[in-house]
Formats: structure tokens, C-alpha cells, sequence
């Protein structure tokens, strides 16, 4: 028995420690997804008023485009190529350093500087797409409160139709948040909001 112990402290002391990870942390681009495999050193290593992504859903953490562009020009990530299980032949791929080409349209930066807009009045976001949304907005950690907004992004030129806004509305309502509509005002040079949620009527 106690050579059995012996030999269990034995590999325990001859294990190494994880070393640290520092940033910026390694993040796998995938196509034009962003994934984080080592989520609890991104995770627990910022500020909580400056946190990105949720766990809730398991490894890996796939950050929205804005939420990579913000931590690549922080230096809090850097980028690197999904490997190859299969290389042809056996021979070694020429290796590129992968490139983070977002925001690629004029709606790709309004959204970029809604993202930030919203994430500076202290909203945490994620993706909204579940709900006819851009992103849901939570009061804080989206781990320990429920999100109060469903953020629709609209251009500032074409605006809405009724019968769009009508069914924002409806949706919204139907899950117990509340619609809000922000356009990019150029003329201010800033965004502006309107929250819209359906009341019973009669």
C-alpha cells in the first residue's frame, strides 16, 4: 500500500504545472468565425465591466465580429489558423498568418459603433439573431439576469415599414422584452433610441 502511495506522489511531483497563459490569449479563426478554446483564461482574466462572450453553451466560445475586433486592437487576443487534421500528402502547408477582415460594409461599422455605444452605457450583448434581432442587451452579466432588450439596428435612411415595426413589436412583447430601435444619426453624430413595446389595450 504504501509503495502504491509512493508511486502515486511520484507522478504527481513529476507532472508539470499548466504554465500561465498572459495575453493576448490564442483565438481560433474558423471560416469567419472566432472561437475560444481556453475560455476560462479570457473569461476570468478581464475586468467584469469589460467581459465578452458567455460559457453557457460549453467550449468553444464563439465571439461575435465585434466582440474580436474590439479584443484584437486591445491586443487581448491574437489569431491563429484552424489546423489541418488531414495535410495532403503528408507534406507541410505553407503557413499564413490569418487576417481579421471585419468590418467589411458601411452596416458592418454602424453596428461596430453600436456595439460600443451600448457596451459604454454598461450593457452586456450578445446575439440577438434568435429573436429577429442584432443583439439582446442584459443589465449585466448574462449569467445572473435576464436581458431586458432586444436591439434591432435600422438605417437611418430607409427607416421601417409599419408592418415591420408591427412585428417587432409583437415578438418582443411575446417574449417579455422590449424592442429597441437605434439608428445612426449623422447629422449629431450619434445614435438614437426608441424602445417599443405592445400595452393591452381596452
Amino acid at each position: 500500500m504504501a509503495d502504491n502511495q509512493a508511486s502515486v506522489d511520484s507522478l504527481q511531483d513529476t507532472n508539470p504545472e499548466e504554465p500561465e497563459i498572459s495575453p493576448p490569449y490564442p483565438a481560433v479563426l474558423s471560416g469567419s468565425n472566432v472561437l475560444i478554446w481556453d475560455a476560462k483564461a479570457l473569461v476570468g482574466n478581464l475586468p467584469p465591466s469589460n467581459q465578452f462572450g458567455s460559457t453557457a453553451q460549453g467550449l468553444p466560445l464563439a465571439l461575435l465580429p465585434e466582440e474580436a475586433t474590439i479584443l484584437l486592437e486591445e491586443d487581448i487576443i491574437r489569431l491563429e489558423l484552424e489546423a489541418d487534421p488531414t495535410p495532403t500528402g503528408g507534406v507541410a502547408q505553407e503557413c499564413h498568418i490569418p487576417v481579421w477582415d471585419w468590418p467589411r460594409t458601411p452596416r458592418d461599422e454602424i453596428k461596430l459603433k453600436l456595439y460600443r455605444d451600448l457596451r459604454a452605457k454598461g450593457y452586456f450583448l450578445t446575439s440577438g439573431l434568435k429573436f429577429g434581432g442584432d443583439y439582446l442587451a442584459y443589465p449585466g452579466d448574462s449569467m445572473r439576469y435576464h436581458s431586458h432588450y432586444i436591439v434591432t439596428l435600422v438605417d437611418w435612411d430607409t427607416g421601417i415599414d409599419p408592418f415591420t415595426l408591427v412585428a417587432l413589436g409583437r415578438i418582443g412583447t411575446s417574449v417579455k422584452k422590449t424592442r429597441l430601435l437605434c439608428t445612426w444619426n449623422s447629422l449629431k453624430g450619434r445614435f438614437d433610441y426608441i424602445s417599443l413595446s405592445w400595452a393591452q389595450m381596452g
